[in-house]
């Protein structure tokens, strides 16, 4: 018997955009068709996460595929490109992110001068400057909160009234459990919508539909279309300190490369992290002064000779600023060329 998250896939992803799509960006239907095409329909997203963005995003997202497909360009001219191989089958509903957040950089790398090259296994990637090598290990941290986007974009599918909320200060269980959490919560919102949306037409709202268990970090509400009705002591939305929560963000993306893709082998190199956290802040061109200097308030690991952080959407080029970087180590090259003076 099907699952409610595979039903629901199956009935809303088009395979008819699938095609129209690779048959309109040649270096994605170059380097993604087979995997796209050919992957079984199996959990947690019973499709190619790829493919379910080709398939479900809307027109307005048009500007993300050519961003990509020119993105995709540059890299495939990039020595070791073909090491790279195996994001065309990452299953992980993030990886898109990922990937798109390492092209950004090696965009840049190349803007400032430099000839990067791939460099799998190890760091993401490697550059000469300064008469020695780098080595760039990239973070986007919408990757790390994959299921609950998957699960936005999946029950809005279903109802634009629809809201998922998760507040990482509340995951007692960890980021771990959230894809187990995807069915139950789906199957409970299915379950529970047809007579939530009647309530909503006569009760305040928001209408709880999901909580989940452990600390009940994931939620899900039902809102109503008659304002009049909105009831703000309903409202779950975390209430989070913006500030607060980026500087923890960034010593979370710390510890999640630290020891990690050969880093304390490899110096001196540098984690670029990305901060865009959701579909909405990586179409927006934000403004960087809105980002934070958080550099007494993050330290980073001794095997990281360098954190960069940004929020740089898909259709802006990254641009690092000089409050926005942590140094282990005293004349870094990338510190050299983020403060303007060249190291290559």
């Amino acid at each position: 018997m099907s699952s409610t998250v595979q039903q629901l896939v199956t009935t809303h992803l088009s395979r008819s955009r699938i095609d129209v799509r690779l048959s309109q960006y040649p270096e994605i239907n170059k380097q993604f068709r087979k995997a796209v095409l050919g992957v079984a329909q199996s959990p947690p997203l019973y499709c190619h996460p790829l493919g379910w963005r080709l398939g479900m995003w809307g027109v307005n997202s048009e500007n993300v595929f050519q961003r990509f497909d020119h993105l995709l360009a540059l890299a495939a001219n990039l020595p070791n490109w073909n090491s790279e191989r195996g994001f065309r089958t990452d299953r992980r509903y993030g990886s898109f992110w990922g990937l798109l957040w390492q092209l950004q950089v090696a965009e840049w790398l190349q803007l400032v001068g430099l000839s990067p090259t791939w460099n799998n296994p190890g760091p993401d990637l490697r550059v000469e400057a300064g008469g020695s090598s780098i080595w760039v290990e990239c973070y986007a941290v919408l990757g790390a909160y994959e299921p609950v986007s998957f699960l936005e974009e999946l029950l809005a599918c279903v109802s634009s009234n629809l809201r998922v909320h998760f507040d990482p200060d509340a995951d007692s269980a960890g980021l771990q459990s959230l894809e187990q959490l995807i069915e139950p919560c789906v199957a409970r919102v299915m379950q529970e919508l047809p007579d939530a949306t009647a309530r909503a037409r006569h009760e305040p709202w928001p209408i709880p539909l999901y909580t989940s268990p452990q600390g009940g970090a994931l939620r899900v509400d039902l809102h109503g279309d008659d304002m009049a009705r909105y009831e703000p002591s309903c409202d779950r939305r975390p209430r989070t300190n913006r500030t607060t929560y980026y500087s923890r963000i960034l010593r979370d993306a710390c510890d999640a490369k630290s020891g990690k893709n050969s880093l304390s082998r490899c110096h001196p190199n540098v984690v670029m992290v990305n901060l865009a956290v959701s579909e909405k802040f990586q179409l927006a061109n934000l403004d960087q002064r809105n980002v934070g200097d958080w550099r007494h308030e993050v330290r980073i690991p001794t095997d990281i000779d360098g954190l960069v952080w940004t929020v740089t959407g898909i259709d802006a080029l990254f641009n690092p600023t000089k409050s926005q970087c942590i140094w282990n180590v005293p004349n870094h090259q990338i510190e050299s060329l983020i403060n303007g003076t060249s190291a290559a």
